[in-house]
């Protein structure tokens, strides 16, 4: 008869301890433990197991027959089984139907609590609340660092430049109420330093390099200016055209793809 359980308990200890298979050569523990699988998932192996092994032909009673005497005849000496593994066999069905009935009581316990209390219960789903609080913190947080670079956007004067760079250097630099206010700070001093819109960064160069940026003296058309003063604006200057390239490649389909926030 076959077993339904496909494996058993091995005990290496038990076996190289074991007085039958202590002295087993090579060949015979392969044999052994051939018939023991066998023996296994048939129930038994035939007295004269030879046709089951490979090279049985030529397998001297030498050599089978200390491995024979692990086995046992079994009630109608037809055939040969394992003591051992027929109390494993035993084990495991009583397992199985010790576990069965306890998983039918307990199924049994909760549906009569079920029907006394005249309803179902509700069971609440499981899951990592901690995780979907902070994702849903997260993405709150990232809604409302949109908006306000949406109004920082339109607070500067001069709004030049590729906008999603602008957004996304943004979203890196200013990622806090007090980031932001350093931020405005700094765009307010800074416009307020340039008499003429014109002479003012780009928006892009701006919102890239806020934290980089030195308030420079006033800045006029006169020509009295310092040479130090003259070295600003041509910064200036040289770093809108710089963004202007930039732009003109963007439009040519050359330039970076960025696609976090607003394109308008």
């Amino acid at each position: 008869m076959k077993t339904k359980s496909p494996a058993f308990q091995f005990y290496p200890a038990d076996y190289l301890s074991d007085s039958n298979t202590i002295v087993f050569t090579a060949e015979q523990d392969g044999h052994y433990l051939r018939l023991l699988c066998l023996c296994w998932l048939e129930g038994s192996i035939p007295i004269d197991p030879r046709p089951l092994l490979k090279g049985g032909a030529t397998i001297s009673d030498e050599c089978l027959n200390p491995i024979l005497k692990c086995f046992r005849l079994n009630r109608k000496k037809t055939a040969l089984v394992h003591p051992r593994l027929d109390a494993e066999r035993c084990k495991q069905i009583a397992w199985r139907e010790k576990s069965s009935a306890g998983g039918k009581a307990s199924a049994l316990k909760k549906q009569e609590l079920n029907s006394g209390n005249g309803a179902s219960r509700v069971v609440e789903p499981k899951g990592n609340t901690m995780f979907m609080s902070s994702s849903s913190s997260s993405s709150s947080n990232k809604k409302h660092i949109d908006e306000n670079f949406e109004k920082d956007w339109k607070r500067y004067p001069r709004k030049a430049g590729n906008k999603r760079k602008a957004e996304s250097c943004y979203l890196k630099s200013v990622s806090s109420e007090e980031r932001r206010k350093q931020f405005l700070a700094k765009m307010d001093a800074y416009v307020a330093s340039v008499d003429d819109p014109n002479y003012l960064m780009h928006g892009v160069t701006f919102f890239r390099n806020w934290e980089d940026i030195e308030i420079p003296e006033k800045i006029n058309k006169s020509k009295n200016k310092t040479t130090v003063v003259r070295h600003n604006l041509d910064l200036i200057k040289n770093i809108d055209l710089g963004e202007e390239d930039e732009n003109k490649r963007i439009q040519d389909g050359n330039g970076d793809n960025v696609s976090i926030g607003s394109t308008t």
